[in-house]
């Protein structure tokens, strides 16, 4: 997996998208050239598909490249992963309402949470919210499947690259970022056979 960050001067919709796309044309670059080493810059480009979802092109590979963009301004970032589902998010640090994040915290998770400094839970909340809605981008689903049944606990303890979504666990690569003082960012990515266990899972 790779990733960009790109800041941007305007937070102007049209602005933030354009900075979107080349910090994927840019994750997209880095991630084929390890596979490709004749891709340049020039020769990538983002697509969508027919959900919206974007993907990868590399002139001359047949293959997508599985992309994921996020904004909050002033920043852009995108995460790309040539052969499996991937999901980033890049969130403003905030701390939730005691409604919110019981909501969308499993109570281990908040165990975790509440175990921590007191200057740090808002951003270990923020961040939590921030590796949920990247699993939930790499499966496709969105919040179509509510963020409480992904469970982060393996994760957060650092007991192993591993999570759960809808009781079924899996081994996934995450990873995230702390930008300055104000700025969490993660990405996810899921093995596409787990993708297809939790996409079944979600269903039932």
């Amino acid at each position: 997996m790779t990733g960009a960050f790109l800041r941007c001067a305007s937070d102007d919709r049209t602005a933030l998208h354009e900075a979107g796309v080349a910090a994927a044309r840019l994750a997209i670059w880095n991630a084929s050239r390890e596979t490709n080493r004749g891709a340049t810059f020039a020769s990538i480009s983002v697509k969508k598909d027919a959900s919206g979802k974007p993907h990868g092109r590399v002139r001359g590979r047949r293959r997508p490249v599985a992309v994921s963009i996020s904004h909050s301004f002033p920043f852009a970032f995108a995460a790309a992963e040539a052969a499996a589902a991937v999901g980033a998010d890049v969130e403003r640090i905030r701390d939730f309402s005691s409604v919110v994040r019981d909501a969308f915290l499993t109570p281990a998770e908040r165990e975790i949470v509440e175990s921590a400094a007191p200057d740090e839970r808002a951003r270990l909340r923020t961040l939590c919210w921030s590796l949920k809605e990247s699993v939930l981008k790499a499966l496709g689903t969105g919040l179509r499947v509510h963020p409480v049944r992904v469970d982060l606990t393996p994760v957060l303890r650092g007991d192993s690259p591993a999570l759960s979504v809808c009781g079924v666990l899996r081994a996934v690569e995450a990873r995230s970022w702390r930008i300055g003082d104000d700025f969490v960012a993660a990405a996810v990515v899921i093995p596409i056979r787990s993708a297809y266990d939790w996409q079944h899972a979600a269903k039932r």
